[in-house]
């Protein structure tokens, strides 16, 4: 599971905060991370999938996209939530390893990393490589998109006051 707070991701929408006012600002913050998560979708790490040893079926990419729960304010913040279980090493973007000394498994054929189940991990200095996205899936999305996403945010705050003032 990988908690992103998203208001925490290098952009200061306090004065947009302050424009609206306290009865607005959940709105605001909902607003703002459910765009992010619409935004971020195409720099989630995915893959064509792979082929899983122990059931011997193909498992198809882009899980970790298709498990994102609904944002939720937690305080003052507004709470974007990946539920799978490798969420954090992929946001991160190292391979997690057992902390038995076995490192994890590998399967030179298909390439796949994989841990025991319920055993604790840490991570590693390896990168992990995908054919599509990559870690630290937020702050991408700001590098490419932050002035559009900005404006959207803004254009939100301005339709609320619009409102207001008719």
């Amino acid at each position: 599971m990988l908690v992103v707070s998203h208001v925490d991701n290098g952009i200061n929408i306090d004065n947009m905060l302050e424009q609206i006012g306290l009865d607005e600002q959940n709105s605001l913050l909902m607003f703002a991370a459910n765009n992010a998560i619409r935004r971020m979708e195409s720099y989630i790490p995915r893959s064509n999938g792979h082929y899983d040893i122990k059931t011997g079926q193909h498992i198809p990419g882009g899980m970790l996209r298709e498990n994102v729960e609904p944002p939720y304010m937690e305080g003052d913040k507004c709470v974007i939530e990946y539920t799978q279980p490798y969420a954090r090493y992929q946001y991160y973007g190292k391979l997690m390893v057992m902390d038995n000394g076995k490192g994890a498994y590998h399967d030179p054929k298909t390439g796949a990393f994989w841990s025991d189940k319920g055993k604790k991990k840490h991570l590693t200095d390896i990168d992990l490589h995908h054919s599509i996205g990559g870690p630290y899936w937020d702050k991408a999305m700001l590098t490419a998109e932050g002035e559009e996403y900005i404006r959207e945010l803004q254009d939100f705050v301005d339709k609320r006051l619009n409102n207001e003032s008719k």
